[in-house]
């Protein structure tokens, strides 16, 4: 019985279930992080990046990373082995307020800058930044500041009111900001006004303070607004601005893709990719180092798109599983893992702290997984309370392996990394579990299980196995989903414990038409073979039936 490395497939028959996925699974992988082999296990955990809360227990709005010239680094501190010359910094915005932190720092905390003031929006839970000129620039529908590194260097740097030094900051008739922000050829870019969300605008190159469209001396460098341009806005809100190369940016639209190809004042041009998929409003998007771009659609389709091409549906095997997401109701964001070569959706209740589930899909394997932070349900007993779900999300560079990962911010003011070595979603259990099977025979005969022999890593944490038999596949699985859901193993026909390495045979001679064996456990583990000793019924088991 193979484990399914390919993942959930929640779509075909009962009796089709494909080779190698399963009906059922949460916070597992195929390729398992203690060796980052392709033979399933326990997905990997969750830590605090740095010890301490940003800024108390306030969720946290935005994160960011950004290189700096080590002779600006703010606040006074020594990183050793930084032969580039520049040092990198984690950025966070927390309740309106700025904080940093610094890759390689010996005593790893949050900076404030020079003046700790609240400089952003506290009354909306998310907010977006992009990096320019060394200095981090953030949208947040209504204020208009930057942090500056290089003033006051020693002291945290400034938050610096954004103002505009030619032209008019972009607003709308209700004198709304921009939500949506991105850097992209030599420019800055924005949209996303509450009351003109179909217009963009960008920055005169190398500027993001020059917003004069109708300079005196005109040239193709000067700011451009799509309204104006001969480009033009788009037919429909937008939703999403995905800088694609130096060249080309994706915008992501309520119902429709579009792609800016070339400098809009220097012959570039504007095409329709699609007029039938559009792009969840925010940061529902990432890119992988191949060039592929991942993002949810509106409609809760997960797509893959090379620009000047088709986009592609990804999420077939667990359409079921996203269909009746209210988008509007959740932070949808998409994060690329280099280590794990796959991307992390992260779905995420706006409105407060709640049980959520997200989704990883594993490149190389094309493989949807789920995954709960700290919140799943096990012997009937509910662990955490939501506080570990991400809001937002970087993909952070450092000089340390402990910096090169994925980062989260959560509702309880931590930053936490998604790092490989974790056992635990920060001190809680990890609860996994996996549905394997159905083991059945193309003849729809009944079999008889006689016994089952588990080989686990040899570092390998026990596992609970359960035995489910039924006289259809459906039957059986739904007696299974029932025990995993009540933490009970009512329903199984056999139930014990496998531990590392080569097990001992576990005697079950139960028979029927379809048989699972699920795994939970509590405890970081690996799987390398499950043998199944199994004999047909016959003829008469077979009519009797």
């Amino acid at each position: 019985m193979p484990y399914p490395v390919l993942g959930l497939h929640v779509v075909s028959g009962y009796q089709q279930q494909p080779p190698e996925t399963t009906p059922l699974s949460y916070n597992v992988r195929g390729f398992e992080p203690t060796l980052e082999r392709n033979r399933g296990g326990s997905r990997p955990g969750i830590v605090k990046w740095i010890s301490t809360q940003v800024n108390g227990s306030n969720l946290i709005q935005n994160l960011n990373y950004m290189a700096v010239s080590q002779t600006t680094v703010p606040r006074s501190v020594s990183i050793p082995g930084t032969p580039s010359g520049y040092v990198l910094i984690a950025t966070a915005i927390v309740n309106g307020k700025f904080r940093f932190a610094i890759s390689g720092d010996p005593s790893p905390q949050w900076y404030l800058p020079t003046t700790d003031s609240t400089f952003w929006n506290t009354g909306t839970n998310v907010v977006r930044s992009a990096v320019m000129n060394q200095k981090l620039w953030v949208a947040d529908g209504t204020h208009w500041y930057y942090w500056d590194p290089s003033t006051a260097p020693t002291t945290g740097g400034t938050v610096t009111a954004w103002t505009a030094s030619a032209g008019s900051l972009p607003t709308d008739s209700g004198s709304n900001a921009p939500r949506l922000i991105t850097r992209w050829h030599g420019r800055m870019c924005v949209a996303g006004l509450k009351l003109d969300p179909n217009n963009w605008f960008m920055s005169a190159v190398g500027d993001p303070t020059n917003w004069d469209f109708a300079p005196a001396s005109p040239s193709p460098s000067e700011a451009v607004e799509g309204q104006t341009a001969t480009l033009g806005a788009l037919a429909e809100p937008i939703t999403a601005l995905i800088p694609y190369t130096d060249d080309v940016m994706v915008v992501g639209g309520q119902s429709s893709l579009w792609m800016i190809q070339g400098d809009p004042l220097a012959g570039g041009t504007i095409q329709l990719i699609s007029s039938a998929i559009g792009v969840a409003f925010g940061e529902a998007w990432c890119m992988d180092p191949y060039g592929n771009i991942y993002f949810i659609s509106n409609r809760a389709g997960v797509y893959s798109l090379v620009p000047g091409q088709q986009p592609q549906r990804i999420s077939q095997s667990i359409e079921p599983l996203l269909a009746d997401l209210p988008i509007a109701q959740k932070n949808i964001r998409l994060l690329w893992n280099d280590r794990a070569q796959g991307f992390h959706l992260f779905i995420t209740t706006l409105a407060s702290a709640a049980f959520d589930t997200h989704y990883f899909f594993d490149v190389r394997n094309n493989a949807w997984h789920q995954d709960q932070f700290g919140n799943v349900l096990l012997n009937a007993q509910q662990y955490g309370y939501g506080n570990l779900n991400p809001i937002a999300c970087v993909l952070m560079e450092g000089y340390t392996s402990t910096d090169r990962v994925p980062l989260i911010g959560s509702w309880d003011g931590y930053v936490r990394s998604l790092i490989h070595t974790a056992t635990t979603d920060d001190g809680t259990p990890i609860v996994s579990q996996v549905m394997i099977g159905p083991l059945l025979t193309k003849e729809m005969d009944d079999v008889m299980l006689k016994h089952l022999q588990a080989l686990l890593g040899q570092t390998s944490g026990s596992v609970l196995y359960r035995v489910y038999v039924g006289a259809t596949a459906e039957i059986a699985a739904n007696l299974a989903t029932t025990d995993l859901n009540n933490g009970t193993t009512a329903n199984a026909v056999a139930a014990g414990t496998w531990s590392a390495g080569r097990n001992f045979t576990s005697q079950i001679r139960r028979a029927g038409h379809a048989i699972y064996v699920v795994l939970t456990s509590q405890n970081p583990w690996s799987f390398e073979g499950l043998r199944a000793y199994i004999q047909g019924e016959g003829k008469v088991r077979q009519r009797g039936r």
